[in-house]
């Protein structure tokens, strides 16, 4: 199948799951259905082809006071797209990095992206794993019921089946993978936080047959509780381990 053809079925599905979610719980959903973010014909042509995984796009994605996306309120009312309403959208996400991207969130991202000479200007691209659709509450906040009407896990298999790629950034902890992915190889790292109180959070990685997953216990944004000296260090080890 061609690469616009699974795009197209996979863009088709989101819409239609979007407005049966609207329909149950309307007043939790932000925006419209964001199925990836990033430059895939730029990802598509790199060597080392890096993926970053959250657990649903952020409702400050939409947020009132302008529009991230251009098009948006068109898409709103859809649950199927014709093939030009999705090279449309496909436009959108494509060029999210170069536009207005919500760089609080994914700047985050940049030093790990960089230790694999990548960037999501250079082709790096963003999936969700739980769902396609931003939440308020965020995934954690949202209750059993909720979190089942709006999930979209086949969504996520089937994009990254198709991504397939070689470095995986995942803001959450590894584990979360154990039913979708088998590791090969794992070694984690106890990360220690909190001035008040001694916390622990964990820095993960693991190999899959070609691909090499990186993750950190989820914060408030990626690997949030990671110094410098932390991701230092662990990243000697991966080297040491993977590489």
């Amino acid at each position: 199948m061609e690469n616009e053809d699974v795009l197209f079925q996979l863009s088709n599905d989101v819409f239609a799951h979007y407005q049966i979610a609207k329909g149950e719980i309307a007043d939790k959903i932000k925006g419209i259905p964001i199925l990836f973010f990033g430059d895939i014909k730029k990802y598509s042509e790199n060597n080392i082809k890096v993926l970053t995984i959250g657990q649903n796009p952020s409702r400050d994605e939409f947020p009132d006071s302008f529009e991230r996306f251009k098009n948006f309120a068109y898409f709103a009312s859809k649950s199927t797209l014709t093939k030009s309403e999705f090279e449309k959208y496909q436009q959108m996400l494509q060029k999210y990095f170069y536009y207005n991207p919500y760089r609080r969130w994914f700047s985050q991202f940049n030093w790990y992206l960089e230790q694999f000479s990548s960037s999501y200007e250079e082709g790096a691209i963003h999936i969700d794993l739980y769902s396609t659709l931003a939440t308020s509450p965020t995934w954690g906040g949202l209750t059993q019921k909720e979190q089942n009407i709006v999930s979209q896990t086949t969504v996520f298999e089937k994009l990254f089946d198709f991504l397939n790629p070689d470095i995986v950034l995942c803001n959450f902890d590894l584990g979360l993978l154990a039913n979708k992915i088998k590791f090969d190889s794992r070694i984690e790292e106890k990360i220690q936080y909190g001035k008040k109180r001694l916390k622990t959070k964990f820095l993960s990685a693991g190999k899959s047959g070609k691909s090499l997953f990186i993750g950190n216990t989820s914060g408030p944004s990626p690997f949030a509780y990671v110094t410098s000296e932390n991701r230092e260090s662990f990243f000697k080890k991966i080297k040491q381990n993977f590489c």
